[in-house]
């Protein structure tokens, strides 16, 4: 693996005019791809570059390959047992790396799927981070899909309640084993199982009234970004930037 790793992505010569690369995760950035979809990963070191991100490749798994499949009743997207079980081996790959530190330190990992797209707010993301309460377990980096409304703690930081979306996330290495936890269950998709986690209080979930990153709208499908409190809207994303707001709270049953 590490050598078709070398040979798909050869080390560039260091540029000195190049800003520094920036490492959201005290223990790395991880983003996850299909090998057979080489250009999806591109794409995303594409994007995360202009913020001069980079991240390590995780191969995902196809929905095909893994054994054990989820158990609910009702059917499931294609792709859902092959997001469950890539989220659940990288997960253990990152808690088997990173010891979880004793003390007052707590390293965390930056996690993206690779269908990401960074957003103007991102170049504030030191002055959001420096605002989330320090117990934190769980940071959505932006685009989850709210079925409650967050907890408003002020103008920029939200705490979860039930939100779904996995795709641009920040972890503690302490908490990736209570997360492994539930996800083996594979009692529900990958995301039901973190929005039940916050639903019943296990670990503290936070996120920031503005999006830090987005999904593509990848086969007609536009994912669904924060509430933004301040307007009571849902943001909806496009693939060529085109950004339309719709007032759907009475849909959502929102206050």
């Amino acid at each position: 693996m590490k050598r078709l790793l070398q040979r798909l992505f050869p080390p560039r010569p260091a540029d000195p005019h190049e800003p520094p690369k920036v490492s959201l995760g005290t223990c790395g950035n991880y983003c996850i791809s299909l090998e057979s979809q080489p250009e999806r990963l591109e794409d995303s070191r594409r994007q995360l570059g202009r913020h001069s991100i980079e991240v390590e490749w995780f191969p995902a798994i196809l929905s095909s390959e893994v054994q054990e499949k989820i158990t609910r009743k009702e059917p499931v997207a294609g792709s859902a047992d092959g997001c469950l079980q890539s989220h659940l081996e990288l997960y253990r790959h990152l808690a088997a790396i990173h010891p979880a530190a004793k003390g007052s330190s707590r390293p965390y990992v930056a996690v993206f799927e690779d269908d990401i797209v960074p957003l103007d707010a991102f170049v504030s993301f030191g002055d959001y981070l420096a605002r989330v309460p320090d117990d934190w377990d769980y940071i959505s980096l932006g685009g989850s899909f709210h079925q409650t409304p967050p907890k408003i703690l002020d103008e920029s930081v939200i705490r979860l309640t039930c939100a779904f979306n996995l795709h641009a996330q920040l972890i503690r290495v302490d908490f990736l084993p209570r997360l492994i936890e539930h996800i083996e269950t594979r009692a529900f998709e990958v995301d039901v199982l973190t929005a039940n986690m916050q639903k019943q209080g296990i670990g503290n979930w936070y996120g920031f009234t503005s999006d830090l990153f987005w999904q593509h709208a990848r086969g007609g499908f536009f994912n669904v970004s924060i509430w933004d409190h301040q307007l009571g809207l849902y943001h909806f994303a496009k693939d060529n930037g085109v950004v339309d707001r719709f007032l759907i709270r009475g849909l959502l049953h929102l206050p």
